[in-house]
């Protein structure tokens, strides 16, 4: 099935890239957030990326919880480290995670929870963003780090709450970058909804993916515009973000794993 999985998104999934990415970091002051960024050296990513185009993306998978642990980490582990196309490593050592940060395309926030990272950890998270890396949020990775300011622009919306699991309708914006044309128009599926403290669409650098349809379900406070996957550019990085994922069962879905494999693409510039 993994395998299936695998060929399926390498055989769909292809995106061309928006913008020219530079090793050169920008000059240091504050973002629309109000955030400065970091003096602090960091793996010069948009370089390394560049020399290794035509490889495998290189995908450092981090889990750590410090809070609510989902049981469906391991299987999205399992389903994303069998897609083509992909070098997977996995840690939830935050040292370890920034010692990967330089041989690194993307790294993706599989379902974290709570402070994870130090502030020595943050920076280097953020300097290598900047400077070109890819990030990649899933589900509860929203859960995570309510106290580090750029952590909130980089995954674009810290949880508030959710209702039970149940089915809900998702409108696919399928016309936009990264292309979803994989995805139906209008996408019903079985997954735990978040309600998100804030709209993402506030911040017009977040190009908002897919919505969820309040009427088709239990327990939204989002009202008629409730964002649930959308991605944008930070400087020279992208990160993408899908609130998908919170069951077992979702990793066995095809149309799931594709799509997160579409953002992983998309962050690493392919």
């Amino acid at each position: 099935m993994l395998r299936e999985l695998g060929l399926l998104a390498a055989a769909c999934v292809c995106f061309a890239c928006e913008s020219t990415r530079t090793s050169a970091p920008p000059p240091s002051k504050p973002d629309a957030s109000g955030v400065a960024r970091p003096d602090a050296a960091a793996p010069d990513s948009g370089a390394k990326r560049d020399a290794a185009m035509s490889g495998p993306i290189r995908v450092q998978i981090f889990s750590r919880t410090e809070g609510f642990r989902h049981d469906s980490i391991e299987p999205a582990l399992e389903a994303i480290a069998g897609l083509a196309g992909l070098r997977v490593q996995r840690s939830e050592d935050p040292a370890e995670l920034v010692r990967a940060l330089a041989d690194s395309d993307v790294v993706v926030f599989l379902m974290t929870t709570g402070d994870v990272l130090d502030p020595a950890q943050q920076d280097a998270l953020e300097a290598y963003v900047r400077k070109g890396g890819g990030f990649v949020g899933v589900h509860s990775s929203a859960d995570t780090e309510y106290d580090w300011p750029f952590y909130g622009t980089l995954n674009g919306a810290w949880f508030a709450s959710h209702p039970a699991v149940q089915r809900a309708r998702i409108a696919v914006q399928r016309d936009l970058e990264p292309k979803l044309e994989f995805l139906p128009a209008v996408w019903e599926r079985e997954d735990e909804w978040y309600n998100f403290k804030a709209n993402p669409r506030a911040d017009s650098a977040v190009r908002v993916l897919a919505t969820l349809d309040e009427s088709s379900y239990e327990g939204g406070t989002m009202g008629a515009d409730h964002p649930i996957v959308w991605c944008r550019n930070l400087d020279a990085g992208r990160a993408f973000y899908t609130g998908l994922g919170h069951t077992q069962a979702s990793w066995q879905d095809p149309l799931v794993v594709q799509h997160v494999a579409a953002g992983v693409r998309w962050a690493a510039g392919r």
